[in-house]
């Protein structure tokens, strides 16, 4: 409703409109612990599953960043052999002179 009205950004100033929004996903919560855990049975198999999903998140991490890596390191093999292009290009302008 605010930028509908001033059509403005309230943190910076800046023009804004409601086109430049995007939905921000947040992550799914745990549900909060029930009042049943007061015997250790019911704490143990809470923190195995606490322990699941940290360590399911920490796979998942992992493996963007393992993606990342792949193509960061994709991008520099690229990087590398335009720049090799270019040098035998430059040397070959050089030498026609």
């Amino acid at each position: 409703r605010y930028i509908d009205k001033v059509g403005k950004c309230p943190a910076t100033g800046e023009a804004l409109s409601t086109s430049d929004i995007m939905d921000v996903q947040l992550p799914v919560r745990p549900a909060p612990r029930t009042p049943g855990l007061s015997g250790v049975p019911q704490l143990c198999q809470a923190l195995m599953t606490e322990y699941d999903a940290t360590m399911l998140e920490t796979a998942r991490v992992r493996q963007g960043a393992a993606a990342l890596k792949g193509d960061l390191a994709k991008a520099l093999y690229q990087l590398d052999a335009s720049y090799k292009k270019v040098a035998v290009v430059e040397q070959e302008r050089d030498e026609a002179r």
